[in-house]
């Protein structure tokens, strides 16, 4: 009874074990695609809808000095960033970080090319919150 009871914990702890990797894996790909659909929506004509449908509502944007808001965001770039530049980045080196089930970080630099990256210091941090079913950007770091 009790090599029983044993092997069946082991099993149990097991099977749990592979079902918790399995979600942190699964969480990793979600997270890096919303990494790249937000870099999706800088590259070409800035598309304002796309890039706010992305983000909390209680995003914090550190670039410049203090952080940005939501709105603050939205504000800077509709004044200074929609229709100046043409972006054509790719993600370089992501590290995809689970915190939690419902909370992750996602690091990487931005650039046209490897090169590029080597040379500029082009990072930036995002960390996601699940909102219901959807993953919302509500931090950013721009290094």
């Amino acid at each position: 009874m009790k090599n029983t009871s044993t092997l069946l914990f082991i099993l149990l702890a097991t099977g749990c074990s592979n079902s918790v990797e399995y979600d942190r894996e699964k969480i990793q790909k979600e997270a890096l695609e919303i990494a790249e659909s937000w870099n999706k929506a800088w590259n070409g004509d800035i598309d304002i809808d796309r890039i706010m449908s992305l983000h909390h509502k209680d995003l914090q944007y550190y670039w410049h000095g203090k952080p940005l808001s939501y709105a603050g965001f939205e504000e800077v770039l509709k004044k200074y960033v929609i229709g100046v530049e043409t972006y054509n980045n790719k993600l370089f080196n992501p590290v995809v970080t689970v915190i939690e089930e419902n909370n992750v970080i996602v690091g990487f630099q931005l650039g046209d090319s490897l090169e590029d990256v080597e040379k500029d210091e082009n990072a930036f941090t995002l960390v996601l919150t699940r909102v219901g079913s959807e993953w919302k950007i509500i931090h950013i770091h721009e290094g």
